[in-house]
C-alpha cells in the first residue's frame, strides 16, 4: 500500500493526476494512476539519427489505468496545485518519500505560520505537516492536521471508468452514421476538409456501411448540429499490411474542443461496437506516441504507407 514518506517501490515513475476535488466540507479527494511504460521503439524519427541515438533506451509513459488510488485529506488547511514545468527544486527544504513526500523542513509550512490566523489548539498544530504529490505535469502541496487516507480503487475501479466516460460523453452527442444518415454529406465534407481525402472516396465507405454491405461503420461526436470529432473503420488506411485489417482512419477533433475526452470516447465507442459484431482485433496507423495506449491499444509493428517515404506506427487493439 502507498505511503506518504516511504519510498513507495509501487511508483517507478511519477504518477499521473486524474481527478482532483474539494467537496466544500474541507475534503480534499485525489485520484492518481500509476505511470506504465510502454515498449522500447527503434528509428522513431527515420530523419534523425542523432534523436534516436538519445532516444534509444527511452519508451512511452501512460496513465495506467488499472492502478488507481485515491488519497483523501479530511478537514485540510490549504493546498495548492502547481504546474511541473515551472516548478525548481529548493535545497533549504528537507523532504521524505518518493513521489508522495512529508516535508521535514517546509517553506510553505514557515510562510503559513507567519502570515495566517490561527485558531488551532497546540495539540493539533503539533500534527501539522506538509504533504508533497509529485506527478508526471502536477505538483500538489497539500497543509493539514490529519494524515491523509489511501486507498487503491478496485472493486469499484469499473464503476469508476464508466462513471467518467459517462460523464464525459453527456456533455456531447455520439453518434453512429446508421443513427444519423443524414449527415452523411457533411460528414463526408468534415472528413475531406480535415484529410485532404476527396469526398467521393468517403461518400462510398459511407454508401456501403449505410447499405448493410460492410459494418465497418462511420462515428461522429456533435455539438448540437456541429461536427467536432469522428473516425472511421476501413479496410486499409493506406498502407503496405494488407493482411492487417479492418483499420480505424480520420481520428480527428476540432482543436478548439481537445482535452476533453472526445478522441478516447470515440474509440472506446468504435472498439465496442466492433467488438459486438465479431470483429476483433482492429488496428489503425498513426506518428503519436503515449496516446492510443491510454485507451488499451498497443504498439504491434512499423508499416509502409502508399508513396510515403518514411514507415509509420501500426497499433492493435486485441
Amino acid at each position: 500500500m502507498l505511503e506518504f514518506g516511504n519510498e513507495n517501490e509501487e511508483i517507478i515513475d511519477a504518477p499521473f493526476v486524474i481527478e482532483m476535488s474539494d467537496n466544500g466540507d474541507n475534503e480534499l479527494r485525489i485520484i492518481i494512476a500509476l505511470s506504465a511504460r510502454g515498449s522500447k521503439e527503434e528509428n522513431i524519427f527515420d530523419d534523425s539519427p542523432e534523436i534516436n541515438k538519445i532516444l534509444a533506451n527511452s519508451c512511452p509513459i501512460y496513465e495506467d489505468m488499472e492502478n488507481l488510488y485515491e488519497i483523501i485529506f479530511e478537514n485540510y488547511i490549504l493546498y495548492q496545485c502547481r504546474n511541473e514545468s515551472y516548478t525548481s527544486y529548493d535545497n533549504r527544504e528537507v523532504r521524505k518519500g518518493n513521489y508522495l513526500i512529508i516535508f521535514e523542513k517546509s517553506r510553505l509550512l514557515d510562510y503559513y505560520e507567519d502570515v495566517i490566523f490561527d485558531f488551532d489548539y497546540e495539540s493539533e498544530k503539533s500534527h501539522r505537516k506538509h504533504y508533497g504529490i509529485y506527478t508526471q505535469r502536477h505538483i500538489i502541496d497539500v497543509i493539514s492536521n490529519n494524515e491523509p487516507v489511501i486507498n487503491k480503487i478496485q472493486d469499484c475501479l469499473e464503476i469508476y471508468k464508466n462513471k467518467r466516460r459517462d460523464l464525459e460523453m453527456k456533455k456531447y452527442d455520439y453518434v453512429t452514421l446508421r443513427e444519423r444518415p443524414e449527415l452523411k454529406e457533411k460528414s463526408a465534407k468534415w472528413f475531406s476538409s480535415k484529410w485532404g481525402v476527396p469526398e467521393e472516396a468517403y461518400l462510398e465507405c459511407m454508401d456501403a456501411y449505410l447499405s448493410g454491405e460492410t459494418e465497418y461503420g462511420w462515428y461522429m461526436c456533435l455539438d448540437g448540429d456541429k461536427i467536432i470529432g469522428g473516425l472511421g473503420v476501413i479496410e486499409n488506411d493506406f498502407h503496405d499490411r494488407k493482411d492487417l485489417s479492418p483499420n480505424v482512419c480520420a481520428v480527428y477533433t476540432e482543436e478548439e474542443y481537445r482535452c476533453q475526452g472526445i478522441a478516447g470516447n470515440l474509440l472506446n465507442m468504435v472498439v465496442d461496437d466492433m467488438k459486438a459484431k465479431g470483429i476483433t482485433p482492429i488496428y489503425l496507423v498513426t506518428d503519436h506516441t503515449g496516446f492510443y495506449e491510454r485507451y488499451g491499444w498497443e504498439f504491434f509493428c512499423m508499416v509502409q504507407g502508399d508513396g510515403e517515404p518514411d514507415m509509420t506506427r501500426m497499433y492493435i487493439h486485441r
